[in-house]
């Protein structure tokens, strides 16, 4: 596995570990999916939650090698509602984990040009 690929992998492993705190009876989507989506979007230079919505729907298929969606995409309500109840420091350590992905892949281009 490159360390790309491994790096990916911790990634969604942390996002899986979010503590979830929805009523349980409420929930239609999986807090992992609606963070993996926001992330994506927000990489993808998407600004607003309904933009978000919009990503996750244009790029369902792509999508749904990472993630169960098994209700399809969240709406932009759902999105905004769960990422507010999301700590700081869980979205710091998040960004941190994605920053490393990054920088291990940026640095796997730059060997290769060498």
């Amino acid at each position: 596995m490159s360390e790309n690929n491994q790096n990916l992998k911790e990634l969604l492993i942390y996002i899986t570990q979010i503590e979830d705190k929805r009523q349980a009876s409420k929930i239609k989507h999986k807090l992992s999916d609606i963070v993996v989506i926001t992330l994506f979007g927000i990489l993808a230079n998407v600004e607003y939650r309904e933009e978000i919505e919009e990503f996750g729907k244009l790029y369902l298929k792509a999508l749904k090698r990472y993630l169960e969606l098994s209700n399809g995409v969240p709406s932009h309500d759902t999105i905004q509602r769960v990422m507010a109840i999301i700590e700081p420091e869980v979205t710091e350590v998040l960004l941190t984990k994605w920053m490393e992905l990054k920088i291990s892949g940026e640095d796997k281009k730059i060997r290769k040009r060498e």
